[in-house]
Formats: structure tokens, sequence, C-alpha cells
């Protein structure tokens, strides 16, 4: 299921992509919505970012990857796995929609690609082991 949050005709709506349409929904996408019988085509709506932050908390060096990229542009050699994912903010800004173009600041010059995903699972959850989390 593709839940996205769109514009259509000025107003921001949460909806259910089936082919080319939006479905819209009513309820909350966190915990129980239902679909309605208002459509809209594809095609005809801005697709957005899935939410609206205030700030955007990302977790560093969480990936053996990540560390070893790292360590190669500081020239370590001996690169060790933090205790902990070494936290760092993005701009609010830095979230964009669906073909919305990435404007880099004209004084950048290491700027690279960084590709995330989420997942919203539908419980709250604090502390859930492998074995809770089928």
């Amino acid at each position: 299921m593709k839940i996205a949050r769109f514009r259509s005709n000025g107003r921001i709506a949460f909806g259910v992509v089936q082919g080319d349409e939006v479905v819209e929904i009513r309820g909350s996408i966190f915990t129980r919505f239902r679909l309605t019988d208002t459509k809209h085509p594809l095609q005809e709506v801005k697709l957005l970012p899935p939410t609206e932050p205030s700030e955007i908390w990302c977790p560093g060096l969480n990936f053996a990857n990540h560390l070893e990229f790292a360590a190669s542009v500081l020239g370590d050699e001996n690169p060790t796995v933090p205790q902990h994912p070494d936290p760092w903010i993005k701009a609010r800004g830095s979230l964009t929609g669906t073909g919305e173009p990435i404007i880099l600041p004209s004084d950048s010059t290491d700027v690279h690609y960084e590709g995330e995903a989420v997942a919203v699972i539908g419980k709250i959850c604090h502390r859930v082991t492998p074995q809770e989390a089928p």
C-alpha cells in the first residue's frame, strides 16, 4: 500500500495511491483509516513530502559502509564502530516531494546523495525485541 500526502485544488490531504489515482482517506494514517469515495487522477495532484517536519534527526555511522566511507574521507585506517549511532540533524528544507528539484547551495563543494527510507509501524513501540516485532 502506498500512502501519499498530496495537494489538490489548494487543499492538502492523505490518500492511497491505486494505479493512476489517489483515493482520499478518512482517519489517521498512524492508527486506522478508511478509503473514501473521493478520487483524484495521480497526474493532477502534487505529491508532497510525507510530513512537514520541524526538524529531522538522523543516526550517523549506523551502517558499516557509512563507517568505512567516513573513515576513508578522514584518512582513518582503523575505524571503530561507535557504541551508539552519532546523531545529526537535517535542515527542515532538505525534505522534498516526488519530482521536486534538489537545490544545491552555490557555495557547496561536497554534496552527495543519500536516500532515506522510513517504515511507519501501526503501534506505539519502545525497545521492542526482534521476537516482539515479527
